[in-house]
């Protein structure tokens, strides 16, 4: 994992530097401000970027507003090092794009654990979101060509439909699950009594699917 290290203080980023390469096994780069900070996240293009908050002229709200400004470095996930843990600080570091907050002063044993789980948690929630949207778009594909075939499986569609309820809850998309819900409620009475499905029945299941691929993008 590479780290770039903004920060204007020398015994900072020294300390920084020990504590995640030689204590954590990162690969660490420095830059001693904000403006040297951008050209270097996009000449070395880091894993994540540890930002010092009270830098003097380009500060670390400037330096990440300039980073995510460039094409080049705006992905590079930046966590901010602060010595003030208000709560309004935080929040407002959060709003401006930031993946986390560590504080100042630091244990040197303890960053490099605490900088991954930040980091890693971002990434995790992101690699969950990818495979939760492609999971459902192949479940939605399936329901499509069920629901074009010339004869419809309902028991096979109901299936689906419950799938798709669990996917939502699964993945934290509660509307998904009521779609799901919906779909599989409007089923069952059919499946019940042996019934076919009629035109308004297609038409609101093939509603149901649109608007579930809607809700994934």
């Amino acid at each position: 994992m590479k780290v770039l290290v903004i920060d204007d203080e020398d015994d900072a980023r020294y300390i920084a530097r020990v504590s995640l390469g030689r204590v954590g096994g990162m690969n660490v780069v420095e830059a001693a401000n904000g403006a040297d900070g951008v050209a270097r996240a996009a000449a070395e293009q880091p894993d994540c970027i540890l930002l010092d908050l009270m830098m003097p002229g380009m500060d670390g709200a400037a330096t990440l507003r300039a980073l995510q400004a460039n094409d080049a470095t705006a992905a590079i996930p930046v966590v901010f090092l602060t010595a003030n843990a208000i709560a309004s600080e935080v929040e407002m570091l959060r709003k401006l794009g930031a993946r986390g907050v560590l504080l100042k002063p630091f244990d040197p044993m303890a960053l490099a654990g605490d900088l991954r789980a930040v980091v890693n948690d971002d990434q995790l929630m992101a690699e969950l979101r990818a495979r939760f949207r492609e999971t459902t778009a192949s479940r939605l594909d399936d329901m499509q060509r069920l629901l074009d075939a010339e004869t419809l499986d309902l028991p096979a569609l109901a299936r689906h439909f419950h799938a798709l309820a669990g996917l939502g809850t699964t993945y934290g998309h509660p509307r998904v699950t009521r779609l799901g819900e919906e779909g599989e409620n409007a089923a069952k009475p059919l499946l019940r009594e042996g019934r076919a499905p009629s035109a308004d029945d297609l038409r609101a299941w093939r509603a149901l699917v649109a608007a579930v691929r809607a809700e994934i993008g």
